[in-house]
């Protein structure tokens, strides 16, 4: 049960930081700090396999 609430959590958490990192890019562009940023994030949605809700799935392929 620890263990749902815990990726529960940490979907919650990377959901905000993309967000965060979406209203920054739409601010500034793409800078360094977006890209370096939006690579922790897709690396932690790796490492605990939780898919960006904001893709969509057919088939086998993501858009």
């Amino acid at each position: 049960m620890l263990d749902k609430v815990k990726l529960f959590l940490h979907k919650i958490q990377l959901k905000n930081k993309q967000r965060i990192v979406k209203d920054k890019f739409e601010k500034e562009g793409l800078t360094d700090d977006v890209l370096e940023q939006q690579v922790e994030i897709n690396t932690l949605r790796r490492e605990l396999d939780l898919p960006d809700d904001s893709e969509f799935i057919h088939g086998e392929f993501v858009q």
